[in-house]
Formats: C-alpha cells, structure tokens, sequence
C-alpha cells in the first residue's frame, strides 16, 4: 500500500543546515503560511550560548565542558513564540506505533518527527562510542509511506540543491525514531499540528510584533545572567548559565584548567583531547559558524521590517563574526594534534573566546539598542 500527502512532492532548496528550520518551513507552507527560513530561525531564538558540566551515563565523576550556540529546544521555542496549536506524541517504535503514524498520514496529516538523522544520512553502526552519541535528534515531516516497497517520505535535504521529498527505508527511519542521543534524544516525540484559517489571520498581523520580541529575548538571554532550569536530558549536565556570562564562565575554567597542567606533571592527553572535541561537538550542532553566519544573514533579511539600516550592519556584523566562530572550531577539532603542548594549546584557544566574549557583548548591547529604538 501507497500514499503520499500532496503538497510535499517537490520542496524548495533548504536555506539553512538545521533540519527543523526547514521541517517548520514545509509543515507550514502546507497550512497555508509562508515562512523563510530566516523568520523561523530568528522566531526560534537566533543564535545562542550555552555553558554549563556535562556527566555522560558510564562516566560518573568525570565531568566535561558542555556548551550550545543556539536554543537546546529550538523546536519547542519556535513553536511556544508563535503560540503554535499543536499536540505532543510520544508514539511507540512497535506495531501499534506504526499503525498510529500511518493513520495520520491516510488522513492527510503530516506529522513533525524527531529522530536520528544518521540512520538515513550515513548508516547506523552498532559499534556508537560515547563521543559518536553526543549528537542533537533531527526533526522532519512525515509525508508518506510505501509498504510494499518498505520506504518512507520525509521532508530531508541531503544537499543545498535538493527539490524533492527524500524517499528512503522505511524500517531505518522507524528505528531512527528511539535511538538515544545525548544530551536529547528522539524519545518517539512527534508533534500533531491543529491550524486553522483564525490561527492563520492571528498569526499574520501578529508577526512583526512576534519577531521583534523574539530578537529582543535572544538580546535579553545572551546579555542577562539566566540560568536554565532542569534540561530533563539523558545525560547530566549542572550549573548551565548563558550567554556573555556563560562564555566568561568558560574562559575562567580554560584558564584555570591552564594554570592547574602548568603546576602538576599529572597529565591525561586522552582525556584532554575528549574534553575539547566534546565542547566542539555540541557547539556546532546544525552550524558550522556556531548559527552567528545565520543570525547576521536573517537580520538582514528582516531588516525592512523594522525600517533600519543599522540592523542590515549588525548583520554584516554578526555575518563576520561566524568567520571567527568557525575559526574556533578548527582549533578546538585541532586538538588531536596539540596534546604535546597542552598550555600552549589552551593559551590559543582562550585568545579567541575573549575576543568572541568581547565582539558579542558590543553587538547585542548595539543590537538591543538599535531594535528599542525603531
């Protein structure tokens, strides 16, 4: 047996690497409201940063760095800004599972599925290391099934230029749906969208106002001192702070952990190594500029909005600060080479975080400015 929901066959190029701003675009298209990437991302809370002790499940005691460049639920913050109707699932990866996805989908309803995007990208291998399992779940939309054929139909680009929904197995895409990922995984969530033409009317004379508050927020988190509450994760992950404040935190503990290599001969370069490539890891989940490249190109697509010139700037801004962003990524996977030096090594990568610490403070102090004024 066969089916499809229409509307999906053919799909526009994705504009940005993370598979929600674009499993939000289509899902939304398909009601009826149209959304660039650039209004879901900035609607999702723009780029971000997070810093808090990671504690993986068969490693207890040994903490490492975690930290985040955008939302750590960017899905549930898109959707509770937009005030979205909608019902959470948990649907089981079994028979009755099954039975329950396809019947949204012979009713015509597609569903948003959070899953693990590596079963359909790259394979899934039963020898996961730890470090292999720190990976974000993806979400896309569920469009269609062919039994006979064991295929599923999701909203997935696998390149910049793909223009079709991706066909692909279906046994690996429903085991995809309970994998386990840290520090979230897909946990069978999948979301039921309730929109209708009133929702529809709201939601296009509020968007301006929606937009500017959001940026506001991402202003307001990345400039404050807010600590997150519990992440309800599978692993355990304490004392998390954002923004400047989480950067500075991080800078402390570099230099701390520099001063404490420098004054003992103790030394374990596995562990060193692992630290670094865990804090990579989780920064540049979705994002090879840490979303800063993402957030400057959205400001200055939504800059007429606001009728400022001066956001097209900070634009640019932020645009050139995901170059330093991406530099620092480089360095921290160039750690495999560097354990010889470990101070010398931590010295370097310390340089860049202040100057990140300090070119972000000036551009969402200027940026919150800039938006309160117009």
């Amino acid at each position: 047996m066969r089916k499809q929901i229409g509307g999906f066959q053919k799909i526009p190029e994705r504009e940005m690497l993370d598979c929600r701003i674009t499993s939000f675009r289509e899902i939304l298209r398909y009601y009826g409201i149209i959304l660039d990437s650039a209004s879901i991302f900035l609607l999702s809370g723009g780029a971000g940063f997070q810093f808090g002790h990671l504690t993986l499940p068969e490693l207890k005691g040994v903490k490492f760095w975690f930290a985040g460049s955008s939302m750590p639920r960017l899905e549930v913050e898109f959707m509770n800004r937009i005030s979205l109707p909608r019902q959470k699932h948990h649907i089981a990866n079994d028979r009755e599972g099954w039975v329950t996805i396809k019947g949204f989908t012979d009713r015509n309803q597609p569903l948003l599925i959070m899953f693990d995007s590596r079963y359909i990208t790259s394979g899934h291998s039963s020898e996961v290391t730890y470090l292999a399992n720190l990976y974000n779940p993806s979400m896309t939309v569920f469009t269609g099934y062919d039994t006979a054929q064991e295929e599923a139909y999701i909203v997935l680009h696998q390149n910049d230029h793909q223009a079709e929904v991706l066909v692909t197995s279906l046994p690996d895409f429903l085991d995809s749906r309970n994998s386990v990922t840290i520090p979230f995984s897909p946990d069978g969530i999948c979301y039921e969208l309730n929109i209708d033409s009133s929702y529809c009317e709201w939601f296009r004379t509020e968007y301006p106002l929606l937009l500017k508050e959001s940026i506001l927020d991402t202003c307001g988190r990345m400039l404050g001192d807010i600590k997150f509450e519990d992440l309800e994760v599978e692993a355990e992950i304490t004392d998390c702070t954002q923004g400047i404040s989480g950067m500075s935190r991080l800078i402390t503990e570099m230099e701390q952990y520099a001063s404490e290599l420098a004054e003992t001969m103790a030394f374990n370069a596995k562990q060193f190594v692992v630290t670094f490539l865990i804090l990579r890891a989780n920064l540049e989940q979705g994002s090879y500029t840490c979303n800063r490249e993402e957030f400057g190109r959205s400001l200055q697509k939504v800059a007429y909005l606001f009728d400022t010139g001066a956001l097209h700037e900070l634009g640019r801004e932020f645009i050139e600060t995901g170059g330093l962003w991406r530099s620092a990524m480089r360095q921290l996977y160039n750690v495999r080479f560097r354990s010889n030096d470990p101070v010398a090594y931590l010295g370097e990568i310390i340089h860049i975080f202040k100057q990140l610490k300090c070119r972000e403070e000036s551009l969402f102090t200027r940026l919150k400015e800039t938006l309160r004024s117009s």
